[in-house]
Protein backbone atom coordinates (compact mmCIF):
# COMPACT_ATOMS: atom_id res chain seq x y z
CA UNK A 1 0.00 0.00 0.00
CA UNK A 2 1.33 3.41 -0.94
CA UNK A 3 0.39 6.60 0.91
CA UNK A 4 -0.29 9.77 -1.03
CA UNK A 5 0.83 13.06 0.46
CA UNK A 6 -0.37 16.36 -0.96
CA UNK A 7 1.99 19.26 -0.46
CA UNK A 8 0.72 22.77 0.12
CA UNK A 9 4.05 24.63 0.26
CA UNK A 10 7.25 24.28 -1.74
CA UNK A 11 9.22 23.97 1.49
CA UNK A 12 7.50 20.62 2.07
CA UNK A 13 8.87 19.36 -1.24
CA UNK A 14 12.43 20.44 -0.47
CA UNK A 15 13.00 17.37 1.67
CA UNK A 16 11.96 15.15 -1.26
CA UNK A 17 13.93 16.87 -3.99
CA UNK A 18 17.60 17.45 -4.55
CA UNK A 19 18.47 20.82 -2.93
CA UNK A 20 20.09 22.09 -6.15
CA UNK A 21 16.91 21.31 -8.13
CA UNK A 22 14.78 23.33 -5.71
CA UNK A 23 17.09 26.34 -6.09
CA UNK A 24 17.08 26.02 -9.90
CA UNK A 25 13.27 25.87 -9.93
CA UNK A 26 13.12 28.98 -7.76
CA UNK A 27 15.41 30.81 -10.21
CA UNK A 28 13.22 29.69 -13.14
CA UNK A 29 10.16 31.34 -11.60
CA UNK A 30 11.27 34.31 -13.73
CA UNK A 31 12.18 33.70 -17.39
CA UNK A 32 15.95 33.01 -17.51
CA UNK A 33 18.32 30.93 -19.59
CA UNK A 34 20.36 28.07 -18.12
CA UNK A 35 23.46 30.20 -18.52
CA UNK A 36 21.89 33.05 -16.53
CA UNK A 37 20.74 30.72 -13.75
CA UNK A 38 24.18 29.07 -13.68
CA UNK A 39 25.87 32.45 -13.18
CA UNK A 40 23.48 33.32 -10.34
CA UNK A 41 24.13 29.98 -8.60
CA UNK A 42 27.86 29.77 -9.39
CA UNK A 43 27.29 26.51 -11.31
CA UNK A 44 27.97 25.28 -14.84
CA UNK A 45 25.16 25.59 -17.40
CA UNK A 46 25.23 21.78 -17.76
CA UNK A 47 24.42 21.33 -14.09
CA UNK A 48 21.49 23.75 -14.35
CA UNK A 49 20.31 22.10 -17.56
CA UNK A 50 20.15 18.76 -15.75
CA UNK A 51 17.59 20.26 -13.37
CA UNK A 52 15.11 21.71 -15.78
CA UNK A 53 15.94 22.60 -19.38
CA UNK A 54 13.26 21.83 -21.97
CA UNK A 55 14.67 20.76 -25.34
CA UNK A 56 13.43 22.54 -28.48
CA UNK A 57 13.11 21.24 -32.05
CA UNK A 58 14.91 23.86 -34.14
CA UNK A 59 14.78 22.18 -37.57
CA UNK A 60 12.39 19.58 -38.94
CA UNK A 61 11.82 18.14 -42.37
CA UNK A 62 9.66 15.03 -41.77
CA UNK A 63 11.22 11.85 -43.10
CA UNK A 64 14.53 13.59 -43.82
CA UNK A 65 16.09 15.58 -40.97
CA UNK A 66 15.63 16.98 -37.48
CA UNK A 67 17.68 19.10 -35.06
CA UNK A 68 17.08 19.44 -31.34
CA UNK A 69 18.56 22.16 -29.12
CA UNK A 70 19.30 20.56 -25.75
CA UNK A 71 20.63 23.74 -24.17
CA UNK A 72 24.22 23.69 -22.85
CA UNK A 73 24.94 20.16 -24.20
CA UNK A 74 24.39 21.64 -27.66
CA UNK A 75 22.35 20.80 -30.73
CA UNK A 76 21.88 17.26 -32.00
CA UNK A 77 21.05 16.81 -35.69
CA UNK A 78 19.94 13.71 -37.58
CA UNK A 79 19.73 13.59 -41.37
CA UNK A 80 18.62 10.67 -43.55
CA UNK A 81 19.69 10.33 -47.20
CA UNK A 82 19.26 7.64 -49.86
CA UNK A 83 22.56 6.01 -50.79
CA UNK A 84 22.68 3.19 -53.32
CA UNK A 85 19.43 1.58 -52.23
CA UNK A 86 20.22 2.07 -48.56
CA UNK A 87 19.68 4.84 -46.06
CA UNK A 88 22.58 6.83 -44.64
CA UNK A 89 22.18 8.46 -41.24
CA UNK A 90 24.31 11.52 -40.54
CA UNK A 91 24.45 12.35 -36.84
CA UNK A 92 26.04 15.61 -35.64
CA UNK A 93 26.39 17.17 -32.18
CA UNK A 94 27.39 20.84 -32.15
CA UNK A 95 27.08 24.10 -30.23
CA UNK A 96 28.49 22.82 -26.95
CA UNK A 97 31.12 24.44 -24.74
CA UNK A 98 34.50 23.21 -26.05
CA UNK A 99 36.02 23.63 -22.59
CA UNK A 100 33.39 21.40 -20.96
CA UNK A 101 32.15 18.78 -23.48
CA UNK A 102 28.90 17.04 -22.49
CA UNK A 103 30.31 13.50 -22.41
CA UNK A 104 27.32 12.04 -20.52
CA UNK A 105 24.86 13.34 -23.13
CA UNK A 106 27.04 11.96 -25.91
CA UNK A 107 27.20 8.50 -24.36
CA UNK A 108 23.39 8.39 -24.23
CA UNK A 109 23.18 9.32 -27.91
CA UNK A 110 25.77 6.73 -28.92
CA UNK A 111 23.96 4.05 -26.89
CA UNK A 112 20.71 4.95 -28.64
CA UNK A 113 22.35 4.69 -32.07
CA UNK A 114 23.80 1.29 -31.15
CA UNK A 115 20.37 0.03 -30.10
CA UNK A 116 18.85 1.37 -33.34
CA UNK A 117 21.47 -0.52 -35.36
CA UNK A 118 20.78 -3.74 -33.45
CA UNK A 119 17.04 -3.28 -34.06
CA UNK A 120 17.59 -3.14 -37.83
CA UNK A 121 20.38 -5.70 -38.20
CA UNK A 122 19.59 -8.50 -35.74
CA UNK A 123 16.79 -10.88 -36.82
CA UNK A 124 15.92 -11.94 -33.26
CA UNK A 125 16.42 -8.52 -31.67
CA UNK A 126 14.75 -7.98 -28.30
CA UNK A 127 14.69 -4.69 -26.38
CA UNK A 128 16.92 -4.50 -23.35
CA UNK A 129 14.03 -3.18 -21.24
CA UNK A 130 11.70 -5.78 -19.80
CA UNK A 131 8.26 -5.08 -18.36
CA UNK A 132 8.16 -6.43 -14.83
CA UNK A 133 5.09 -6.28 -12.66
CA UNK A 134 5.71 -6.21 -8.93
CA UNK A 135 2.67 -6.69 -6.68
CA UNK A 136 1.99 -3.50 -4.74
CA UNK A 137 3.84 -1.24 -7.21
CA UNK A 138 1.08 -0.83 -9.78
CA UNK A 139 0.59 2.72 -11.11
CA UNK A 140 -1.96 4.61 -9.07
CA UNK A 141 -4.78 6.47 -10.84
CA UNK A 142 -4.44 10.23 -10.73
CA UNK A 143 -7.22 12.32 -9.27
Amino acid sequence: MRDVLYLEQIEQAEVLLKPQRVEVLRQLAEPRTCTEVAARLDQTPQRVYYHGYAAKIVDLEPGRRMSVDWGPPGVTSWELAESGGRTTLTFVQSGFDDTNPPYAAWSGSVAGLSELRRFHEMPAWQPIWVDVEVPGLEPQPTV
